[in-house]
């Protein structure tokens, strides 16, 4: 018997990397698990199928509202509840902090809308039934967002993972406070590396 047994958790960007690490670390623990990628298909399809528990696989593209909406009336329609969203997915892309003219404002403006944009659309369409469930949401963010210069590698992190982790310890700024409290979790996960052994940064705060 797994601490999750008879939960359903829903995890965006999750074909691959951190995100497919989620989905199998939460099947494992009994959760049944929503993969979700927004063009890696027959890679989502596969990381579903391997689960420990019952893996199913919606594509979408969280920079889209509506596909945000979708995503979470799929995952209900499926499995009728939904327990934990994890916001895994994101975008990037290598700029040099010497180059300011290589950061366009089409690498900005893409940036911004999936890793901000994305993760506050995928909580507003969540939380109506993360409070039925007394559910919780882990947004996984990046270091870059906790660094003065952001990423080692780029500048274009900072904005984007700055407001993803600022979101978690001030959840009034996402949702507004409307009736008696929810009992929604949200925790902030910060990895420093993907590599084994790196470490993350943690914040965990209960949502009005």
């Amino acid at each position: 018997m797994g601490s999750l047994d008879g939960k359903v958790a829903l995890v965006t960007g999750s074909s691959s990397g951190i995100g497919e690490a989620s989905a199998h670390a939460l099947a494992a623990e009994g959760a049944n698990v929503v993969v979700n990628s927004s063009s890696s298909v027959e890679a989502g399809q596969a990381v579903a199928s391997a689960l420990a528990t019952d893996g199913h696989y919606i594509q979408g593209d969280i920079s889209d509202e509506t596909q945000c909406q979708a995503l979470v009336e799929g995952t209900i329609e499926r499995f009728g509840r939904l327990d934990i969203l994890v916001n895994n997915a994101g975008w990037t892309t290598r700029v040099d902090h010497a180059d300011h003219a290589a950061l366009t404002n089409e690498i900005l403006f893409k940036t911004i809308e999936v890793n901000v944009y994305g993760t506050w659309w995928m909580c507003k369409a969540a939380m109506p039934h993360l409070k039925k469930t007394a559910g919780c949401i882990v947004n996984v963010t990046s270091i870059a967002g906790l660094r003065p210069m952001g990423s080692m590698h780029s500048p274009r992190t900072w904005p984007s993972s700055t407001v993803r982790s600022g979101a978690t310890p001030s959840p009034p700024a996402w949702l507004p406070r409307h009736g008696p409290p929810s009992g929604v979790t949200s925790t902030r996960a910060s990895p420093r590396s993907r590599r084994p052994g790196g470490r993350q940064r943690q914040k965990i705060v209960q949502w009005p």
